[in-house]
């Protein structure tokens, strides 16, 4: 019998609803339970109910990082205040993250060690237990595991000066932008662009004029993704 889907589909949506239901079910039995317990979630709470009130971020929310109540105060104001379906949607951008894991090992190992690692993060009690809680964490993992798919993509592996750099510019804006957007969740990635430019310099050596090329195109996008709250800070501030 034909498959109507090639087996490498199959197994990435199976790994998805699969963590799909995992999630969903957590959250609905989950509950309101631990749920603004914390500073943090209490403070994005807060922060994001102001922006879907119209009030933009407050003088005095600039020092948490913007993204994460940002996407949550649209969120509240196109569907209104109910936190249960932020929760849901928290565990569909969750489910994306052993479907993500897959992608990389397969593309940078094999097939096998992409499933292994996508059956650990399935079921991983703290990955799964985040999704019903307003943090960053699976935010943060959904972006910078997106970003790391795309790298892993075997054009982006190759070495081969041959390759017409404008057939991997999307897939390098994308690095970019998703690195962008994870560092305004978790400035913990501001750095970590540099080491892509390190990586691409040492696949293709310090003389690559496709190496610099590379690079020069993830820093844009990703500077450029900063650049809206950069000039909001300095507006407000008068520092970045």
């Amino acid at each position: 019998m034909k498959q109507w889907l090639p087996s490498d589909w199959r197994i990435g949506i199976s790994i998805f609803l699969f963590a799909l239901l995992i999630r969903f079910l957590y959250v609905f039995l989950i509950g309101d339970r631990f749920l603004l317990e914390s500073g943090d979630q209490r403070h994005y709470e807060r922060i994001a109910l102001d922006f879907a009130q119209g009030k933009g971020f407050m003088p005095g929310s600039s020092y948490h990082h913007p993204l994460y109540p940002f996407l949550m105060g649209l969120f509240y104001k196109v569907v209104g205040h109910v936190p249960l379906f932020f929760k849901l949607f928290q565990a569909f951008l969750g489910s994306f993250i052993p479907l993500f894991l897959y992608r990389i090992g397969r593309n940078t190992f094999k097939a096998r060690a992409g499933i292994i690692a996508a059956l650990i993060a399935l079921a991983d009690p703290v990955l799964v237990h985040y999704t019903s809680q307003f943090l960053t964490e699976t935010l943060f993992f959904f972006l910078f595991l997106g970003a790391i798919v795309f790298m892993s993509k075997p054009e982006i592996i190759e070495k081969s000066e041959i390759r017409n750099l404008k057939s991997d510019f999307i897939t390098l804006a994308a690095i970019g932008i998703l690195l962008g957007l994870g560092t305004l969740c978790r400035p913990i990635l501001f750095l970590f662009p540099l080491a892509i430019g390190l990586w691409f310099l040492i696949q293709g050596g310090l003389s690559s004029r496709r190496s610099l090329q590379r690079t020069a195109i993830v820093w844009i996008f990703f500077l450029l993704t900063l650049t809206p709250w950069m000039v909001r800070n300095f507006a407000v501030h008068g520092k970045f």
